[in-house]
């Protein structure tokens, strides 16, 4: 198990979910692909989604380790942010994702419970790291509808440098 998403608060404690790199690239590229189609162009969950994508991408041959606190969460708007997350996860679930094999399941419901746990003291106030360039526009795939990365879409691997003009 080379990746993880793990959720540390202040106090210390931290919730590991430990995944192969295999697994955490079918896990993101579902969320992304099922999230892109929901979001109705919230900015916030936008960025969450290229995010999640661009360090997708950025850990390949890496030992990728995603800190859901790291992810651009707002204490002011954490119970909404939560909810859309949870939301996109539930649809993951409930949906034939072609990335997403069944044996995944049990890693987005646990995926879900930690997205239950996160509080105030899970977030870093800091601007999330983007480990691509964060693109200046917004675009999708036009073969999955995918919101792309810097780099291109993470469901079907097309290349758009969206880094620039």
């Amino acid at each position: 198990m080379a990746s993880a998403i793990t959720l540390t608060f202040g106090t210390g404690e931290c919730l590991r979910l430990p995944l192969s790199n295999g697994a955490m690239s079918a896990l993101v590229a579902s969320l992304v692909w099922v999230g892109s189609e929901v979001i109705d162009d919230d900015p916030w969950a936008t960025d969450v989604l290229r995010l999640l994508a661009s360090h997708d991408i950025a850990a390949i041959g890496s030992l990728p380790i995603l800190e859901l606190g790291r992810l651009g969460f707002d204490e002011g708007s954490l119970f909404e942010q939560k909810a859309l997350m949870t939301l996109i996860v539930d649809l993951t679930l409930g949906r034939d994702v072609p990335s997403s094999p069944r044996r995944l399941f049990p890693n987005l419901g646990a995926l879900r419970l930690m997205i239950q746990h996160l509080r105030a003291d899970g977030i870093d106030p800091r601007p999330p790291e983007w480990p691509l360039p964060r693109p200046d526009r917004v675009e999708r795939c036009p073969r999955d509808g995918a919101l792309l990365h810097a780099r291109g879409c993470v469901v079907c691997n097309t290349f758009v440098d969206l880094t620039r003009a």
